[in-house]
């Protein structure tokens, strides 16, 4: 960075005119989990009676007799000998030859059992061709029945261990058999109710390798086996139903707490039945209007007592009550009075307040599993006093804090602010202020206030204000702007990688156009109303001034955020949403959407750290990948031009992705409401090429070999589908009516009119698929039915925008929804001419002149010791006249200058103006010449107004 130069010349205020991706293909079309567990428990019935029995508690042996125990592809164990290795030691050859895809091919060797107990685990020395070789382990419940087999229930565990490397020797470990086991349990809990889980004298028989990696035949070598365990009781199981119980079995599992059977998060409101609330799948959005919660009871009120710590690990948002820590992916909205429960089937499982939560909804929000945000009852000087605050005359006696996942902190002090606190900013910095006042916080005992994440919400220094386990909130929306989304995507991935540890952020996601926008419009609509007496302008019609921002955009906020590295969204919403009026029927109908969507991908996106970018053959298709411990999230999005402002039709046909960094065990399926179906995708330099036939606006791939993502996602998709293909066939509908509305069907002649008609052909056929339960059809459907219509609103846009250098140089020209407003606007402004410069010296001629009118120049306090800024007027830096003002940011110390600045260096300001009446008309102009591309800064150069 030798130095970033900015001429700034002449910037006139004028009046008026105008301000402003499982590797395995074709498995898993019922039960794979229970035809798995079917098979197992089958296989080994009859040795449940053997003697094994031992007192050694850790024992080193080498496995020798090892036989398929279960596949789902046709594969054959080629040989199984004992061998010395290169290195002199006795280890096991192992050959199997597979021959179609798959995702299992299951290897066990008999071991003596081992009682299962946290203590339990294994370890497997393995060396093999191939990577991703897994180790598993085989569970027995001899006093649970299988109700298919009408055996003993068998299942298999795993820690996910496996081999990376190719002829090494590796060790695979099979840690804590029993919280395995417990979370293992749990998923099949979530899929099969025919079961009663009964863990008495549970045990590990069999070690297992999954050997499967591809059409390919695989060597294995397989060294020393090392068990830690108590060897199971010398007892002779039951193996036929009649014996197994003495009584019923048990309804319930035995002597084990319900948060040890967790495995992902506790994903949604439906996951947890709720007791004394009257029902036990609360399916999402069954009554949009939300049904009467019950007053909470004493069993009720006693659910909001359960303890619960949340913090920031390892770049993830986790809960703990208790059984260890879980990952959560917060969906957020702001509370307008309405029903949690609606919220709750809204799939929101996080509602901001502007105060404490009473008992009352705590209570309610236990048996939602809703989270609550919501401030502190003192200001940033305020800590000293905290406990006299929060008690002073029992104000906060009926409030609770136990559902609280973070504490709303807030915009961070500014400069008058920190000095009415009397302190110094020269001396002193905002982020230190703030990081010294989050430490007064941590010493207020638990009992007073629970130890809960700071959420704050920074304009600038997001590296420092994210030390210290807070979490940050991104304030900052393309919408309406000349910052387009990937511009904005490749924003926040800078911002993520500044942080210097893993920082968990959210990013706020408007429902609704800016307040002051809308105001604006409405000033608009009145002066042109009352000046030509064209009553048709109602600035209360949403027609005119509409109120909620268009589906395609909040989707692609949502998902771009969450490309970037986001690990909660907050949906904005300035007013209620259980609101019968059209606007808000269609607000809501799409955050349910993008809400389930979601909730399908949280086992993926709760845990997920933003890997890498997508590299596409078209420019208008961007997106980025998201790591985890089970996979890879891919998610290409179609990003056209100008689409902050009004998005097209949003699709694009033969698309092809090249993914770095993907192991050779992992497959690619592409997910719809249909499930999860392979796509096609070859080996290349470089990476994986992967090629879509069609992309829609925002395409998922899932990349994994773990089968309880794979399972997972697939009963997911089954269960939400005919909700979302629903909800997106009604959005689609609306939007239909919506354009007619606004654009008049006597418009559409010609051209116009074969789009409008392509659509309602979409649209008949996704009611038609719909109806015959074909819901991955009628949900593509319903957004190929909206393309047409995109097609056709852009095309209007564009021509109206013509006249005009950019969208934003007429408020009513950002967006097509106020395009009569625009219509109107333009008629009324077309003959004006500007009159003259508000601002004597904003030509910039004269630097003491420049100087005394109230121009003012600021530094960065905190750069001041690495860069040295300057500004001064130069006749090089002149558009027009005689000079210009030239801005300038070298570096003073290169050895300790950051890689990347995060707030603005230099900033300049202009002295206030005296505007006329609301309604009159202003024009700025800003005349730049950037020499050379700006370094080491996030932003660049950025001009706002008030």
């Amino acid at each position: 960075m030798n130095g970033n130069l900015c001429f700034i010349e002449k910037i006139p205020l004028l009046k008026p005119a105008a301000i402003f991706l499982l590797l395995w293909s074709g498995i898993l079309a019922g039960d794979f989990r229970a035809d798995l567990q079917k098979h197992a428990a089958a296989q080994n019935a009859g040795s449940y009676g053997t003697d094994l029995t031992s007192s050694a508690s850790s024992t080193v042996q080498m496995p020798e007799n090892w036989s398929v125990m279960d596949q789902d592809c046709n594969a054959q164990l080629m040989q199984c000998t004992r061998r010395k290795g290169n290195d002199g030691t006795d280890c096991v050859f192992l050959q199997i030859a597979c021959k179609e895809q798959g995702s299992r091919i299951y290897l066990g060797t008999p071991i003596q059992r081992r009682k299962i107990n946290a203590s339990l685990s294994l370890q497997l020395l393995v060396s093999a061709n191939r990577s991703g070789i897994q180790l598993l382990g085989r569970v027995i419940l001899p006093y649970t029945l299988d109700p298919q087999s009408g055996k003993a229930f068998c299942l298999y565990v795993t820690s996910g261990s496996e081999t990376t490397g190719i002829g090494d020797w590796q060790t695979l470990y099979l840690q804590n058999v029993e919280r395995e086991m417990m979370s293992e349990i749990r998923q099949i809990q979530r899929e099969r109710t025919d079961i009663a889980f009964n863990f008495r004298d549970a045990y590990l028989d069999h070690v297992v390798l999954n050997v499967y990696s591809g059409k390919v035949t695989v060597d294995a070598f397989v060294g020393e086996l090392t068990v830690d365990g108590t060897p199971a009781e010398n007892t002779q199981y039951p193996i036929i139903p009649g014996r197994m119980f003495s009584s019923p079995p048990p309804a319930a599992p035995q002597n084990v707490p319900a948060g040890a059977m967790q495995d992902f998060p506790q994903l949604d409101h439906e996951e947890r039945p709720a007791p004394g609330a009257g029902r036990t799948n609360a399916l999402p959005l069954p009554n949009e209007n939300g049904n009467a919660m019950p007053e909470p009871s004493g069993e009720n009120m006693m659910q909001s007592q359960k303890k619960y710590q949340v913090g920031v690990f390892n770049g993830m948002l986790t809960i703990n009550d208790g059984s260890g820590n879980t990952p959560i992916f917060v969906r957020a909205v702001r509370y307008s009075g309405e029903k949690l429960e609606f919220l709750a089937n809204l799939q929101f499982n996080t509602v901001w307040l502007s105060e404490f939560p009473t008992c009352e909804m705590e209570a309610e929000a236990e048996l939602l599993n809703i989270w609550f945000i919501c401030p502190l009852p003192f200001t940033w000087d305020q800590a000293e006093g905290h406990q006299k605050l929060i008690y002073e005359k029992n104000k906060y006696q009926n409030r609770s804090f136990n559902r609280v996942i973070a504490w709303d902190m807030g915009y961070p002090p500014g400069f008058s602010e920190m000095q009415r606190m009397g302190v110094d900013p020269q001396n002193i910095s905002a982020p230190e202020l703030v990081r010294r006042y989050f430490e007064k916080l941590r010493r207020i005992p638990e009992n007073v206030l629970p130890h809960r994440p700071f959420l704050i919400i920074p304009r600038k220094e997001y590296a420092e204000y994210g030390d210290g386990g807070n979490i940050l909130m991104i304030d900052r929306s393309p919408l309406q702007s000349t910052y387009n989304f990937v511009d904005h995507g490749l924003w926040m991935r800078q911002i993520n990688n500044m942080f210097m540890n893993r920082q968990v952020f959210f990013a706020r996601i408007p429902t609704q156009f800016s307040p002051l926008l809308k105001a604006q419009w409405k000033r608009i609509a009145k002066g042109i109303r009352n000046s030509s007496s064209d009553y048709s302008l109602d600035p209360e019609d949403p027609q005119i001034v509409p109120e909620t921002i268009p589906f395609d955009q909040l989707r692609l906020m949502a998902f771009n955020s969450l490309m970037a590295g986001a690990h909660g969204l907050f949906f904005e919403s300035t007013s209620r949403l259980d609101s019968s009026d059209e606007e808000t029927v269609f607000r809501r109908k799409a955050l349910s959407v993008v809400n389930l969507e979601l909730l399908i991908l949280e086992q993926l996106i709760s845990q997920g750290h933003s890997f890498t970018t997508l590299a596409s053959d078209h420019d208008d298709v961007a997106g980025g990948i998201l790591a985890t411990t089970y996979g890879r999230l891919l998610i290409p999005m179609f990003l056209e031009e100008d689409a902050q402002y009004v998005n097209g039709p949003g699709a694009e046909r033969q698309v092809r992705f090249v993914v770095r960094g993907m192991p050779d065990t992992y497959g690619c399926w592409y997910y719809s409401l249909s499930g999860l179906s392979p796509v096609r995708a070859k080996r290349i330099v470089g990476g994986l090429e992967v090629e879509l036939e069609e992309l829609p606006l925002i395409a998922t791939l899932v990349m994994t070999q773990n089968m309880k993502v794979f399972h997972s996602i697939t009963q997911r998709i089954a269960k939400y589908a005919p909700v979302l293909a629903e909800r997106m066939k009604e959005l689609a509908e609306m939007r239909l009516e919506s354009y007619l509305r606004s654009y008049g069907s006597d418009r559409l002649q010609g051209n116009d009119a074969m789009w409008f008609d392509r659509a309602k052909n979409y649209m008949m056929a996704a009611e038609q698929a719909f109806q015959g339960k074909e819901y991955g059809d009628a949900f593509m459907l319903a957004q190929r039915a909206m393309r047409p219509i995109g097609y056709l609103e852009k095309k209007s846009w564009e021509e109206q925008g013509k006249a005009f250098p950019s969208p934003n140089f007429q408020p009513a020209g950002v967006s097509f929804r106020s395009q009569k407003l625009q219509e109107k606007w333009r008629n009324a402004v077309r003959n004006f001419q500007p009159g003259t410069n508000c601002f004597a010296n904003g030509d910039f001629e004269n630097i003491e002149s420049f100087k005394a009118e109230g121009w003012e120049i600021y530094q960065n306090y905190s750069a001041r010791s690495v860069v040295t800024v300057g500004a001064k007027t130069l006749l090089d830096a002149a558009h027009s006249g005689r000079s210009g003002i030239q801005l300038s940011v070298r570096v003073r110390e290169p050895k300790r200058v950051p890689v990347m600045f995060d707030s603005p260096l230099l900033i300049i300001q202009s002295p206030k103006v005296k505007v006329g009446a609301p309604g009159t008309i202003y024009q700025v102009d800003v005349w730049l010449n950037i020499p050379q591309k700006i370094k080491n800064t996030v932003d660049g150069v950025k001009i706002t107004d008030t």
